[in-house]
């Protein structure tokens, strides 16, 4: 288990890591549809990555009891968990110290898409009363945190079911090597 959390405290700081480089590449222009691809992209990178070299350190360690599908598995989901973990942690401290004006630039962004996209000026009084509408969680640091903690469990949890079945491995029978 020791292996799922380490390698899920390294792909949550690699996926923070490609976030920032992303986002400071583009110097604050936010291409919404471009970073939407970069990011999950880096989750499902990250993830995956995490959860095929944790497999691969419990099956070396254990030649001889070889790599349940359960345990493979549960340990997938660990790496995740940790991974998702970190990366809603950096969310909130995103929405709160780096950028506490994000959720108004995204705002902003997203009508200037539209725009560009030849949105009428009623389309786009009708997308801001909407957005106003909207609950205070959605703009919520903690939920936001909350959201990407779940999105990077739920994708880790999809990825873990492929995965195990690939990676699994039966106990080596005396006798016989791989």
């Amino acid at each position: 288990m020791k292996n799922a959390l380490k390698f899920g405290l390294i792909m949550g700081t690699a996926m923070v890591f490609v976030f920032l480089i992303s986002f400071y590449a583009l110097g604050g222009n936010l291409n919404y549809s471009m970073s939407e691809v970069v990011g999950y992209a880096s989750m499902i990178i990250s993830v995956s990555v995490g959860i095929v070299l944790t497999h691969r350190v419990i099956r070396r360690e254990n030649q001889e009891n070889g790599l349940s599908y359960g345990k493979a598995f549960l340990s997938g989901l660990t790496v995740s968990a940790v991974a998702g973990f970190v990366f809603g942690i950096f969310t909130i401290l995103l929405y709160t110290v780096i950028d506490p004006d994000l959720n108004e630039k995204l705002t902003q962004g997203y009508m200037e898409q539209m725009k560009k996209g030849g949105a009428t000026q009623a389309q786009l009084d009708a997308m801001t009363e909407q957005m106003k509408n909207l609950p205070d969680f959605y703009t919520n640091p903690v939920f936001q945190g909350a959201l990407m903690f779940v999105t990077v469990l739920l994708i880790g949890i999809f990825l873990s079911l492929i995965i195990s079945a690939i990676m699994m491995k039966k106990p080596a029978v005396s006798g016989q090597s791989e």
